[in-house]
């Protein structure tokens, strides 16, 4: 992170906060492997089912978006990496 420009106080509060965010559903998570339930059936058992939906709906589409962010970064890069590899330059502003 620090390679990306944020100091090392930014760098690490980005770090906890990505961690925490996992908090939740390795707290939630303990219930179902103690019960031997999947998760989504303890998530439909506390939220209900219309509720679990719209949760269900907007974790999915946030965990969506950041997969293909990174999966579409790491995927130019590596691209970049090859293309330069093999002898082609590139410019800014193609």
């Amino acid at each position: 992170m620090i390679k990306l420009g944020l100091r090392i106080w930014s760098a690490i509060a980005v770090i906890v906060a990505g961690n925490a965010y996992w908090l939740l559903v390795g707290l939630v998570s303990v219930s179902g492997a103690r019960s031997g339930t999947p998760g989504s059936v303890v998530m439909r058992s506390m939220f209900g089912v219309r509720a679990n939906r719209g949760n269900g709906a907007v974790c999915v589409w946030g965990i969506m978006v950041a997969y293909e962010a990174v999966n579409l970064s790491v995927g130019a890069l590596a691209g970049f990496a090859l293309i330069q590899s093999v002898g082609i330059v590139l410019r800014a502003g193609w």
